[in-house]
């Protein structure tokens, strides 16, 4: 063990002096380093939490909204809620109906030059009885049935290994329209021989498959991840934003101060990323020519990201209200402690 020796005289002053200098000196570099240190080693625990957190915020997004019997069974209902959504359903059951009743080649046989202008009508008073078919209560159960039903044959099918296709059961909606549309004025004012085009019977063409039996392996696999995922971002973001406030000694208000600036980043990165996506994505899947399509498009994106979204909104207030919780306690620290800065 080195010893420090202090001699006598005014020579050995001078040198006890000068060393004693050089300690002071030492220790005042060690303990500015220090909190530079804790400062780089804060901030690489948070920014590593904020990608963490957005991380889980989209997991735990798809295992409620979509892995969930009532996240899914909700959603579906208030897709079909929607107009834009209810209108590109209501013409696709009418293309449905009229492709399954041969419609232009039956009214053509009967009216001749007359077919194109008066299947024209027909379809689009098709389509009109549709939405308002689709706005009633007792379809709007049979559509929320028919989604619970096709979503426990996939997590049957997922979760059993089992195959086969699953298939949204759309039959019985069709049947009520094509029932609807039989007995309407505009059809039952047509010749007898074009109202036997709609004497049909729908079997399954209102069938809407939704899982190939191929891609069964492919979306066990990512399920599965999903729900590990969720679990594991969670915990390792809520350790992250643990150690930032730990290693910041001294400075752990203005720590829980960061934490809150972190959660409404990922907050507001959540909303914009919504508002963004939606948009650029009904422009890649639908052609220009059919705005009404690209509006569905950009519906079913916002409804389906509803939880997202209020997972972003929570982030956001909660993040507000660290950040202004921890300025203010800072503020009022600093203001007890003259002699310490105010984010000490």
């Amino acid at each position: 063990m080195a010893e420090t020796v202090l001699a006598d005289g005014p020579a050995a002053g001078g040198c006890n002096r000068a060393c004693a200098g050089r300690v002071t000196l030492g220790a005042r570099m060690y303990a500015s380093d220090r909190p530079r240190h804790h400062g780089a080693l804060m901030a690489f625990c948070l920014v590593l939490a904020l990608v963490l957190t957005l991380g889980a915020a989209l997991a735990i997004w798809l295992d409620r909204q979509a892995l969930s019997d009532r996240g899914w069974t909700n959603t579906s209902s208030a897709l079909i809620e929607n107009p834009p959504i209810r209108t590109a359903v209501a013409d696709e059951m009418v293309s449905q109906l009229f492709t399954r009743a041969n419609v232009d080649a039956g009214l053509s046989s009967v009216l001749g030059p007359l077919a194109p202008a008066a299947e024209h009508e027909l379809r689009s008073f098709a389509t009109r009885l549709a939405v308002r078919t689709l706005k009633t209560r007792p379809i709007e159960q049979l559509w929320r049935s028919a989604n619970r039903q096709a979503h426990r044959e996939l997590v049957a099918i997922i979760e059993h290994d089992r195959g086969g296709d699953v298939y949204l059961q759309l039959s019985p909606i069709l049947n009520d329209l094509l029932t609807a549309l039989r007995s309407s004025k505009p059809v039952t004012a047509l010749p007898a021989a074009a109202q036997q085009v709609l004497a049909i019977r729908i079997g399954n063409a209102g069938r809407v498959r939704i899982l190939r039996a191929d891609q069964v392996g492919t979306v066990r696999v990512t399920i599965n991840t999903i729900r590990n995922l969720v679990l594991v971002l969670s915990l390792l973001a809520g350790i992250c934003f643990v150690l930032a406030i730990l290693v910041a000694t001294g400075r752990r208000r203005r720590a829980i101060a960061y934490v809150g600036v972190c959660l409404a980043v990922c907050g507001g990165i959540l909303l914009a990323a919504r508002a963004l996506i939606g948009p650029a994505l009904a422009d890649s899947l639908v052609p220009a020519d059919a705005p009404g399509n690209r509006a569905a498009v950009r519906a079913v994106w916002m409804v389906g990201t509803t939880q997202l979204r209020t997972e972003a909104i929570i982030a956001l207030v909660g993040g507000v209200v660290l950040l202004i919780g921890g300025a203010v306690a800072a503020v009022v620290v600093g203001r007890r402690g003259p002699a310490r800065a105010v984010w000490q």
